[in-house]
């Protein structure tokens, strides 16, 4: 919400909460407030940017429309913000705490809304004699979220051909629709990234997927194709020909590779029509990029087998369990919960939830209970 807030051309739109278009979609401020019962929306994060930020806001709705009671940037002793007056008339407070060699007035009233929900007015900027310091605040949340990327849980599915106008994408688009034309960029523009392709094929061969895949242009018309080989003897088809789990997964391994490094990445259900052994190579992909492209990835998973390759890699000491946050999120007398589960250095989880991948044991008690009656029933 924060991105496509952050990346919206609308300067008086409070916050983006998302159409048929964007990332997210939130419907309206009351229907993201928990229990439809509205009040206050309050935001606190923190990110190493050139020195290590926080950020907060207060963001609230009256008679349909919304606004924003405060916000504020702090790092080291300092802090600004803006707060709004007791009704719409008084405007908004620029607040300053610290000295940090500016001269002029430290607070100032009757300005107007900030810009979206983290941006100052340029009435906020004048009283100071360097001007461009409140917009830089501004602009360092947004190359903040410049760094982030989302990879939704349906990709879309292959096709034969692939066009490409000559911009590099971004990312690989929310449902993985730039993924081939990303991977077309860093083979042909970004020399650094050149190696992507190869990377690619190497994780989906790991994972025992496929035995090869290389992108092919046609002719001189802008337009590729993906060719794949399942086994090493098999006939070289397109990507539309081999299993749909490689359509899937293409966007994720590309995703974590293109990205510039100290991206984050946001990734659901990576592991969607991946069999169990795919699913439990993928864990160890992500944990390559972490450590070698200084990656973060945040994962929604139900996946039992990318969870015990993390916890085993954990126990072999190749991945430290202080790198890795893991919550179980369940339902609690209508609240929705995250409980942080405990990893230790030997990769068992202290409170594991009850019953989260089922009764594993149980199941292979009733099947051998239900083994030994069947055998009794024929024999006797």
């Amino acid at each position: 919400m924060l991105k496509q807030t952050a990346e919206s051309s609308d300067r008086n739109r409070v916050l983006h909460l998302g159409d048929d278009k964007s990332l997210v979609d939130l419907g309206t401020f009351n229907g993201l407030m928990h229990g439809h019962k509205g009040g206050s929306l309050d935001l606190s994060f923190s990110w190493d940017g050139a020195k290590q930020f926080t950020f907060s806001a207060s963001v609230t709705e009256a008679d349909s429309v919304t606004s924003v009671s405060r916000f504020a940037y702090a790092f080291d002793e300092y802090r600004f913000g803006m707060v709004a007056g007791k009704t719409r008339a008084d405007g908004y407070r620029l607040e300053v705490r610290g000295e940090l060699n500016i001269p002029g007035v430290t607070v100032c009233e009757g300005l107007p809304a900030p810009i979206k929900c983290y941006g100052f007015p340029p009435e906020a900027v004048r009283p100071y004699q360097n001007p461009d310091y409140l917009p830089a605040l501004a602009l360092e949340f947004e190359r903040c979220f410049e760094r982030l990327v989302y990879l939704g849980p349906l990709r879309q599915r292959a096709r034969r051909n692939y066009g490409w106008a000559g911009s590099p994408p971004l990312d690989v688009g929310w449902d993985g629709e730039q993924t081939i034309q990303s991977l077309v960029a860093a083979k042909v523009v970004s020399s650094s990234n050149s190696s992507v392709e190869s990377r690619v094929a190497e994780q989906m061969k790991a994972m025992g997927l496929i035995d090869s895949f290389r992108l092919r242009p046609i002719g001189r018309t802008g337009e590729y194709e993906v060719l794949a080989k399942v086994t090493q003897t098999s006939t070289e088809v397109s990507l539309t020909d081999v299993g749909f789990g490689v359509s899937q997964v293409l966007p994720v391994l590309v995703l974590c590779y293109y990205v510039p490094e100290g991206t984050t990445v946001i990734l659901e259900q990576p592991e969607i029509h991946l069999h169990p052994s795919a699913q439990s190579e993928l864990a160890d992909v992500l944990i390559n990029v972490v450590k070698n492209r200084k990656l973060q990835i945040i994962v929604e998973s139900h996946s039992e087998h990318l969870l015990r390759r993390l916890q085993r890699r954990i126990a072999e000491g190749k991945f430290p369990a202080t790198d890795a946050a893991l919550y179980f999120c369940e339902m609690q007398n209508g609240a929705s919960r995250a409980t942080e589960l405990q990893v230790g250095d030997d990769g068992f989880i202290k409170n594991w939830p009850n019953d989260f991948f089922g009764d594993e044991m149980g199941e292979v008690a009733a099947i051998a209970e239900a083994g030994i009656k069947h055998r009794r029933s024929r024999t006797g």
